[in-house]
């Protein structure tokens, strides 16, 4: 039974090594991730990309000095942590760039938010980096942990979508820092409690949430996670594939991981969410040293990312 100290490193681990993991394959077809994975240690995987990491490790970073600076969310203070890690060699997205941009240029958040789309940014970017707040507010209540992850969210994802799957994906992983045992009662139970977050929102939402309730105890094909919840930046559709992937897979990491990868499309986030899952279950030990050896260091790397979590229960 891991320790809640333990699930906490797990999480930030999880994220850093799943991006790290999916970053050489982004936007590859998964034919060809296949092929090029089927012979390969996921320590030989992470040499492939060198261990490092993107802007979902960089932005998960930022969130957590923020939390920990701040003790607690504080949206004004989180956006400028956002704006001062912003290193555009990380491989963010053309939306999530523009906001940070001009939120740097001094426009208000409340209006950056909506400078690429009106409606706001559906993407997935918000949900990537949310693994740090789950994680600081473990112990609170689990309504509490989804409201703050909407408001966390919506400094730069104002569209629904994007703020209710970032609370999707933090609601997860507090119920992953909470629970030591997974059996269908429970999981069911929680998929319950997502469908009624989401009930009012778009029909799109409710309808791949309950093919997860209908299928994630039967082993799937990534052929028919592609085809029901699908692979791209689409909040939707990563949150709801690195859900299922976990759910399916959660007893093997290694496993997990490489079906995360192998899914194609936006295999840094889908990596990093998965990743991110499994540490909140298992705690840190699911994460082998030489996996560990291969990730990047530096002013902001491995040892860095270690001791925030550390700092979460302080």
């Amino acid at each position: 039974m891991p320790e809640i100290n333990s699930k906490i490193k797990g999480t930030l681990l999880g994220t850093f090594i799943g991006d790290s993991l999916g970053r050489p394959f982004e936007g590859f077809a998964p034919t060809h991730i296949v092929d090029q994975i089927k012979n390969k240690s996921i320590a030989e995987l992470l040499q492939i990309g060198k261990g490092r990491y993107t802007d979902d490790t960089q932005m998960t970073i930022a969130m957590a000095e923020s939390l920990i600076e701040n003790n607690g969310l504080d949206q004004d203070a989180l956006i400028k942590k956002f704006v001062d890690a912003f290193e555009p060699s990380r491989g963010y997205g053309v939306s999530l760039s523009i906001v940070l941009e001009q939120v740097a240029e001094g426009v208000d958040w409340r209006e950056a938010n909506r400078a690429v789309f009106p409606e706001g940014s559906f993407g997935n970017g918000a949900s990537m980096r949310i693994a740090p707040l789950a994680c600081y507010f473990w112990n609170e209540s689990i309504d509490a942990v989804w409201n703050k992850a909407i408001a966390s969210s919506e400094i730069t994802h104002a569209h629904p979508q994007g703020y209710l799957m970032a609370a999707v994906q933090a609601v997860n992983i507090h119920f992953l820092l909470n629970n030591d045992e997974l059996n269908p009662s429970r999981i069911n139970d929680h998929i319950t409690y997502l469908g009624k977050k989401l009930e009012t929102a778009q029909v799109s939402l409710c309808k791949k949430l309950e093919w997860i309730a209908n299928n994630f105890q039967s082993h799937k094909r990534n052929s028919d996670i592609l085809i029901n919840l699908g692979n791209n930046v689409l909040a939707e559709e990563s949150v709801f594939s690195s859900f299922f992937l976990f759910l399916n897979s959660y007893e093997t990491p290694e496993k997990c991981f490489r079906r995360a990868i192998s899914l194609g499309g936006d295999t840094d986030t889908i990596g990093a969410m998965t990743g991110a899952l499994l540490g909140s279950f298992h705690g840190d030990s699911a994460f082998p040293q030489q996996w560990l050896d291969e990730l990047e260091q530096g002013e902001k790397g491995l040892d860095y990312l270690v001791s925030l979590a550390d700092k979460f229960l302080k």
